[in-house]
């Protein structure tokens, strides 16, 4: 099953349908990229991921002929049916010296361009390494953010447009969203994602606790903020499956879901209490964020980098420059961030 053959219609003006599990029009549907046609009209994505989050993919709807059982329920259940799927498949990988191209061209990188003005380069550079963030060409500046599992295997890479002073994706004139497997037409390519940071994890960093948050993004900024912590993102809201987490066995884990999606991520918490030392879900951003917050969609990262607003820096829980405190000392192998942890997070389940 080839899936880069199809892909999300994304043609203009946009066309909307309706949803085939909760009726809204706001369902985009895939189409044959050879010929145009749209594939059949329960495959697609809904918009409202937040209330809905139905999404069929046509690798899913075809090799496990869900084409011969159509019912709006086994749909809703998707996020978990696709990890079993994937687990039967033997998992490709991207050949090591196609990530090893894309880790330079940096000063061309949108996404680095907006850690150097928000940490400055040596601490950047730190933050770039530890996460083996590479450059695409795929449109002028973007990003590569490289899935490599805890055995360094290279399972994907997800390509995303960031403007390079504010951080925030392009998403006009359209999403500028794709995956390195897709761009490279690897053949017969069968695709098993894991969480992305997740190679950190081979290293034994003993004493950390793993925290996990839905944006790759995040996990970037988060780890230059609160290094105390292996921050690892499972890419979406509805990544989060025990399945993709056995990387997570006996490691003590915190949940910092994004606003909006806590409760989804406390029910998809009992699914990994097994799996993990101890567990938590960060109630942090449902206690502190104001209404205003709520409605644009705040992630930890946006709520706890606080910037200068002349430079551009982040800062200190003290007010200074967060970077004064970096040094690339062999003396700490942390990477030598002296940042006090906040006292005001606490994590309830």
């Amino acid at each position: 099953m080839k899936n880069f053959w199809y892909r999300l219609d994304n043609s203009r003006p946009v066309k909307r349908w309706p949803c085939p599990a909760c009726g809204k029009k706001e369902f985009k549907r895939y189409i044959d990229t050879e010929t145009g046609d749209y594939l059949p009209d329960q495959i697609g994505r809904c918009n409202r991921e937040i209330n809905c989050g139905y999404h069929l993919t046509p690798g899913v709807f075809y090799q496990s002929g869900l084409e011969m059982e159509i019912g709006k329920t086994l749909y809703r259940e998707l996020p978990i049916s696709i990890s079993k799927l994937g687990a039967k498949n033997p998992v490709s990988c991207i050949p090591i010296h196609i990530v090893s191209r894309s880790l330079n061209c940096y000063a061309r990188n949108h996404f680095v361009a907006f850690l150097n003005r928000l940490f400055h380069r040596e601490m950047a550079a730190y933050l770039v390494n530890l996460y083996r963030i590479g450059t695409s060409k795929h449109w002028p500046g973007a990003t590569v953010f490289w899935q490599i599992d805890r055995l360094g295997n290279v399972r994907t890479g997800k390509i995303m447009l960031y403007h390079p002073l504010t951080g925030k994706r392009v998403k006009e004139p359209q999403a500028r969203i794709s995956w390195a497997h897709a761009v490279l037409r690897l053949p017969d390519f069968q695709l098993a994602q894991c969480l992305f940071g997740e190679h950190q994890l081979q290293t034994g960093n003993t004493g950390k606790k793993v925290a996990l948050v839905e944006s790759e993004k995040t996990a970037v900024l988060m780890s230059g903020l609160l290094p105390d912590y292996i921050w690892l993102a499972t890419g979406g809201l509805h990544n989060l499956s025990a399945t993709k987490c056995q990387c997570l066995k006996n490691q003590d884990v915190v949940l910092f879901p994004d606003l909006n999606s806590y409760d989804k991520w406390c029910a998809q918490a009992i699914e990994l209490q097994t799996l993990c030392k101890q567990l938590y879900v960060s109630d942090l951003l449902e206690r502190k964020a104001a209404e205003s917050d709520r409605i644009h969609g705040l992630d930890l990262a946006d709520y706890l980098v606080k910037c200068d607003e002349k430079a551009g820096w982040a800062l200190s829980e003290h007010g200074y420059p967060l970077f004064w405190d970096f040094t690339d000392s062999p003396i700490n192998n942390a990477g030598g961030f002296a940042v006090k942890h906040p006292q005001n997070v606490r994590i309830t389940l």
